[in-house]
């Protein structure tokens, strides 16, 4: 409960500290991803031989697509959600983006720190001028977009869970351990230090409280950031409320959801018996997973009933998706779907 609460107090003073609030939290974040991948990385060529990768690659081909018989849809469902960065917090990077100032997104503004100056965020779009050079940019920019995805989003994320995959079947299943909840790091530590003595037990705990720290405040900033961006962009109340500065609009929601979390943390600590965490953890998944669902059918939607009907032809012969994306998308949407539905079934007591 206490280091917890410390998280969500360390969220909000690096918030509250920040001139512009993406910079601060994009350093940060970088600086922990480095740090994780570092000591992630002796980990793996501590424990792990390349026996254990070929057996993680064979197995990885041999077992695709096989559903694990011993798993419930519920958690298969959570771990499908999660997987990358899922549910809705793919959604968070557009804002991001926009606050880095991503082509038209420097001319409508970003969200400044508690210290930055007071803004107020356009409240409409702009579209470049069809012209030559503003073609060549905007080309460029998608072109940016898909290399950091493809970078961040899908390659590191693939080699993460690897690793920590043939981490886990190297130290837990060798030795027939099947720890869960908090034990799954307190067990791998405590292995880890039969190896590397003292200091690997910490430095492997410190790696997933960094990993831990990480998600908790990209997820405070995500979810606050949609939050207030929404709100602010809609309600004209909302506006009047804070004088057109959505700093302080941000600011009152970030406060209210740390405040938020840390009462249900001291709730679970005092009710352990009817508030369990991985109740709400499996429950977040899956929601997230239908509104991730949702994200999918409304993409397609405005790429091909929106966009395509406004776009002047010339921008939207840059804009749109290749036939191939679209493609993946459907897949995708009936891959999610499939698991939302055999999840929610199974929870509804539907399936036999």
């Amino acid at each position: 409960m206490f280091w917890a609460s410390v998280g969500f107090v360390g969220c909000i003073l690096i918030s509250l500290g920040s001139n512009i609030v993406r910079k601060t939290v994009e350093r940060i974040l970088t600086a922990q991803v480095i740090i994780m991948w570092f000591i992630l990385l002796i980990c793996v060529f501590t424990l792990t031989s390349m026996n254990d990768w070929i057996k993680f690659f064979k197995s990885l081909v041999e077992n695709f697509g096989k559903i694990p018989p011993d798993i419930s849809w519920w958690t298969l469902a959570s771990a499908v959600c999660f997987i990358g960065a899922g549910g809705i917090s793919n959604i968070w990077y557009t804002f991001w983006i926009r606050d880095a100032g991503f082509g038209m997104g420097s001319l409508i503004g970003k969200i400044p720190g508690w210290r930055g100056k007071k803004t107020s965020i356009k409240l409409s779009g702009y579209l470049p001028k069809p012209t030559k050079e503003n073609m060549r940019r905007v080309k460029s920019w998608i072109s940016n977009l898909h290399k950091a995805f493809w970078l961040v989003f899908f390659l590191m994320n693939f080699l993460a869970i690897s690793l920590f995959a043939v981490l886990s079947n190297v130290v837990l299943h060798r030795r027939n351990l099947v720890p869960s909840g908090f034990e799954i790091a307190v067990v791998q530590a405590e292995i880890f230090q039969s190896v590397a003595g003292r200091f690997g037990y910490f430095i492997f705990l410190f790696m997933i409280a960094m990993l831990l720290w990480g998600t908790q405040l990209s997820i405070c900033e995500g979810i606050v950031r949609q939050l207030a961006d929404t709100t602010y962009l809609v309600s004209r109340k909302v506006r009047k409320f804070v004088k057109r500065d959505i700093r302080k609009w941000y600011f009152y929601l970030f406060i209210l959801f740390a405040v938020w979390g840390m009462v249900w943390i001291v709730l679970q600590e005092f009710f352990s018996e009817l508030i369990k965490p991985d109740f709400f953890l499996f429950l977040s998944a899956n929601i997230g997973l239908i509104s991730q669902l949702i994200s999918l059918v409304m993409l397609l939607y405005f790429q091909y009933f929106i966009a395509r009907k406004y776009l002047p032809k010339r921008l939207w012969d840059i804009y749109k998706p290749h036939p191939i994306r679209t493609v993946i998308l459907l897949l995708t949407a009936c891959f999610w779907g499939y698991f939302v539905g055999m999840a929610w079934m199974e929870k509804l007591g539907l399936l036999s």
